[in-house]
Formats: C-alpha cells, structure tokens, sequence
C-alpha cells in the first residue's frame, strides 16, 4: 500500500499553490515554499490610489510603499524610490518592520539615480516687489506678501535661493554663504561690566557653583558691548596665535563698531529691541533670547535669561554675541526676515538680485522619516534637503521589539537639515537631521554626509547603552550659532498636514559636534574614520565611556566657544569605571584647530588629569 506525501508547490504568479502527489519517502520536505519578499516602487509620478508598486506602475509615497510591506506575512523586503524630488507633508512611519540577516528590510533611492527628500516649498508663485523704504538699513530690498495671500501656507524658518542657505538678518553682518558665521571676529564682543542673573546655578568665575534659589525672584541681565572695530590693513593673522582678529586678547571686529554706533540708512541709531540676542556667556554654553530692551545709541541691552540654563561660568570679558531676526538688520545681499504679524518676506539677494529670477524656497519641516520598532533595517542612497529623519523606539528603553536594532543607514546626504526654528521664536529646541535615540544594539551610520547644519548633525543615545557605530562620514561646516538645547525626545503623528509634532527633552544637551554617547563594554561604541572639518562647538568629538575614537581627521574647528577641544573627553574616575570598561582615542588627526579664544586645542582629558598629576586620590 502505497502513502502519500502531498507537496505545495508554487507557480510563477504570487499567491496561487497547487497541490501534487508524491510517494512517500523517508526525507521530510517543507509543505510549502516561502513567499519572495516584495520589491515596491516609488516615483514622484506615481500614484497611491492606482499604482501597484511595480517599475511600471509606481506609488507615489513613501507611506504607501512601508504599509504594503508591513502588511506581508514574510520578513523583508525593499522599497526603491525613483529619481525625483519628493515633499511629504506629513512624515513617513515606518514602523513594525522587523527583518532578519538573511531577509532585511530595505529603503533606498535607485541606484545611479537621484532622490532627494525635501522639507521646502518653491515660491514659484510669489510677486515681488522692490522697495528703498521697506527696509530701514537697505538701500534696496525686495517683499512679498505671498504668505498674507495664502494663509494656510505652513511655518517656515528657514529661506534658500537656487538651492544655497540665506543667512537670518543679523548684526554685526556674517553670511554663511561665505562662511563668515564661522569666524568670533564678526562677532560683538561683551564688556567686564555685563551681568548675569538666572539659570540654574550661580554662576561666577570658575566651574562648578552652587545651585540657585528659585524662591528668589531675578530681573533681567544686562549685556554690555565692548566691540571694537579692528584697523583697516590688521597684522596677518594666524591660525590662532595673538594676531587673530578673534583672539580675547585683542577681539575686533571687521565691519562693525560697538552696538551704540550702529545705524540705519537714514542716520537714526539702531534700537535691537525685540531681536534675538544668541550668546556665548558660559565658556562652552551658549543661549538665545529675545532683547527685552535697549535704547538706541547705547551699548547696553537687557534680555531675561531662562530659569534653567545650565551656566556655570561666567567671565563677562571673554563673551561674544551676536543679534538677529529683525527687519532693522537686514542691510546686506544674501539675508532675509520675515514679518510674523504681516507674513511678508524680506529679503536681500547677492547683487541685489531680483528674487523673480531665483529659485527660492522656504524650509517647513523637521523630519520627514520617523522610524521605530524596527529590526535589520537599512535606509541608503538618498539626500535630505531641509529635512531629517528621526528614529525614537521604546522612549529610551523597552522590550527588543520596541527597539531600533540591527539598522544601517547609508550613503545618505544631509543638507540644510538641522539647526533651530529661531526665526519662528523657537529659541531653545533642536532639530537634528539624523536622530536615533534607542537602546537597540549594532546600529550603523556609514558613508553619510552631513552640510550646513546649525547644530548637532547627529544624535545618538547617550545614557542608554545601546550600541552603534558611526563610521566613514563627512560632517563639515556644523553649527554656528552653537547653542544649549532640548533634544528630541518622542515623535507624534498627526494627520493634519504639517501637524506633527516633536516633544522634548527638558534636560539641555551639551555643545559638540559629533558624540554617540555611553557604550558598553562588551560592545563599545565606535567612531572610526569620520571627517570633521569646519565646526564651532566647543567639543569637537565628546568621547564617553565605552567608546573607540580612531582614525578620524578633526579639522578648522573655530572660537564661538570659549573651552573645548577638537577631540574631548572627562575620562573616567577609578569609582566609576566597571570592570572591562574602555575608553580609546588613537591614531587620530587633529590639525589648524582656530580656536583664539582657548588654549585648549587638540585632545584633551578633561577632569581626570587633577588626579593624573597627583592632586586627587583617585584615578
């Protein structure tokens, strides 16, 4: 009596089976063989409504492309997004993605083929007009009340014309299209006489300082300008030797004198009432605040500072500033304002340039990838412009499938991507194009490039133990304004156009261009073979217990921040460290570090070499 084995085979269309009879044998086979996992397709000419997700029949989203792959019932699978420019709305969740090795899930841009994610919208449809009253310190300027035209028009802060960055009107005058942002000496400079109340600590001379009293009332600090403007022909400068316009010892400034000589076009003193003062009043901490007040022709303005600043230094003498976002400082080509009571647009093109003849565009969100809850998920091949991808899973812990883990992101461009929305009077939040906060292990960051950020370009875990690595990326001209601020924390979606919203850490994060946080020892963090050149924070690399730093080039690292290193680190105490605990710094390059401000150049061991010189009992 024969018995028989029935086999499930799998014809060429998806889905369908047929059933076949064979004898039985001795050797077990699989009833039935696993499903391919899906290869969808994206391109702006798509369609979610129509499209089937093939080559010849694309999605038009992104969103569309993760719910079909989220809805299969095998793991892996891929979404390949087609040349072209795409804008969403709302943010891309992707989200219950979890692959294996041998079956990722993947998002990426079509090889050899340009895909950019953009957070702007064109202004294609706006009338300008060109105005010698509008105004105050411009000869000429150009409007439009497109925005009062179009009311449902989302919050924008940041303005691009042919694909470049437009600089916030500001005084003393710095441009970013010719990097000046980057140098202290265009900068003001503060007075010994400036004061400082508020904050979380009192803060004096030296580091450290008692916490302060927050049943005591406190007013406004003062900040007194001290700016001089330097000679005409000054000595050459070096890199940062005593000669350099940025140097403490002799802070000058190229265009500008001090604050109270400051003028309008028609001869009236400046009155920066109402502007955003950015300051660097704590050494390596620096803060934004609306100028509460300031009479015109004086060198003093007044501002509030927060309750929770956490500044524990203040040396008057050593501090710099600058102000901004208001329509009194619009005065050169290449900066813009924007009037929030009126929604008219104000700007000044290079060569005064008539912007109906530019490309211009405004910036209007912060993310437009969020990821969570994933595993073995790779992102490559694609550039972000004015926009980032955020990555929170299990609100700093939870289960293994709350977690980003095993995730590679690749080949991914960042440009115009990060900062702070000051414009719009966000003055202490921060947008970070890359994010990735979560305890999951074995997360890559590999051959991304990072350009004209505001800010932190990447931020990691920094207190969770999760591990990553960060390896073979280019970060270069980061953060100019270099600012204390709140880290993202959770991510909420909203279905309301442009309606999602980012809450945020209350602790402040510290000032450093690139740092992965604390690793652990059986998998340390790793930082190898980056490129950092052209960066103002006062850290360069921040390097924390458990992590590699190795053969990174750290390059033309600038004084907006007193204190700092290129590379930096607090070591680690013998009470602190646990057994197998490693913190690695070698074979790295730090070179024309051009920081006048600080002796504190290159690498350096912070805290730790008290103890190292025998000052301390421990170390």
């Amino acid at each position: 009596k024969l018995q028989f084995l029935y086999l499930i085979e799998m014809p060429a269309a998806p889905h369908a089976c047929r059933m076949r009879a064979f004898p039985y044998a001795a050797l077990l086979l699989p009833l039935c063989s696993a499903a391919a996992p899906l290869h969808l397709h994206v391109a702006p000419a798509g369609s979610d409504s129509t499209g089937a997700g093939t080559a010849a029949a694309p999605f038009a989203s992104l969103q569309r492309c993760v719910d079909e792959l989220k809805a299969q019932a095998t793991a892996g699978g891929r979404c390949t997004l087609h040349a072209g420019a795409y804008h969403f709305p709302n943010a891309a969740v992707v989200s219950g993605l979890y692959g294996t090795a041998g079956a990722p899930f993947v998002i990426e841009g079509a090889e050899g083929e340009e895909v950019v994610i953009d957070g702007t919208i064109g202004l294609d449809g706006a009338t300008w007009t060109r105005s010698t009253t509008a105004c105050p310190a411009a000869e000429e300027c150009y409007y439009t009340d497109y925005f009062s035209e179009n009311p449902a028009l989302p919050a924008f802060w940041d303005v691009m014309a042919d694909g470049e960055l437009l600089t916030l009107a500001r005084w003393p005058n710095a441009l970013f299209s010719d990097k000046t942002v980057f140098d202290s000496a265009h900068s003001a400079a503060s007075a010994s006489t400036s004061t400082f109340v508020g904050g979380k600590f009192v803060a004096g001379d030296a580091a450290g300082g008692a916490l302060r009293d927050t049943s005591i009332p406190y007013g406004n600090s003062e900040m007194h300008d001290a700016t001089v403007q330097c000679d005409p022909d000054p000595p050459a400068a070096g890199p940062g030797g005593a000669d350099h316009p940025g140097h403490i010892a002799r802070l000058c400034n190229p265009v500008a004198g001090a604050l109270g000589s400051a003028q309008l076009r028609d001869g009236s003193a400046l009155n920066v009432t109402g502007a955003t003062a950015v300051m660097n009043i704590g050494s390596w901490a620096s803060f934004a605040a609306v100028v509460a007040a300031h009479v015109p022709g004086e060198d003093v303005f007044e501002y509030r500072a927060g309750e929770t600043w956490p500044l524990h230094k203040f040396k008057p003498a050593e501090n710099i500033y600058f102000v901004e976002n208001k329509l009194a400082l619009l005065d050169q080509g290449g900066e813009w304002y924007f009037h929030r009571d009126q929604r008219r647009l104000f700007v000044r093109l290079p060569g005064d340039t008539d912007p109906s003849a530019a490309s211009l565009r405004v910036r209007v969100q912060r993310y437009s990838i969020f990821a969570e809850k994933a595993s073995h998920l790779t992102v490559r091949n694609m550039a972000f412009f004015g926009t980032g991808l955020l990555g929170i899973s299990g609100q700093f812990g939870g289960t293994d499938a709350q977690l980003l883990q095993n995730c590679r992101f690749e080949s991914l461009q960042f440009k115009y991507a990060g900062g702070t929305a000051r414009a719009l009077g966000d003055l202490d939040t921060a947008i970070v194009p890359l994010t990735l906060l979560t305890a999951g292990d074995n997360n890559t960051v590999d051959d991304c490039s990072f350009y004209g950020i505001d800010g932190a370009p990447l931020a990691t875990a920094a207190k969770t133990g999760g591990q990553i690595s960060v390896v073979n990326n280019l970060f270069e001209y980061i953060d100019w304004s270099c600012l204390h601020l709140h880290s993202p924390k959770r991510f909420t979606p909203n279905a309301a156009p442009y309606g999602d919203a980012v809450e945020h850490n209350t602790w402040w994060s510290d000032t450093y261009t690139v740092t992965v946080g604390f690793g652990r020892a059986a998998h340390p963090n790793v930082l190898e073979r980056n490129t950092i050149l052209h960066h103002g924070a006062s850290e360069g690399i921040q390097v924390r217990t458990n992590t590699v730093v190795r053969l990174n080039r750290v390059g033309y690292k600038y004084s907006l921040q007193n204190d700092g290193a290129s590379i930096q680190t607090p070591g680690m105490l013998a009470h602190e460290r646990d057994a197998g605990d490693v913190l690695v710094i070698e074979k790295n390059w730090v070179h024309d570090t051009q920081n006048a401000r600080s002796a504190k150049w290159g690498i350096r061991v912070d805290r730790v070499q008290s103890y190292c010189q025998g000052k301390g009992g421990d170390g």
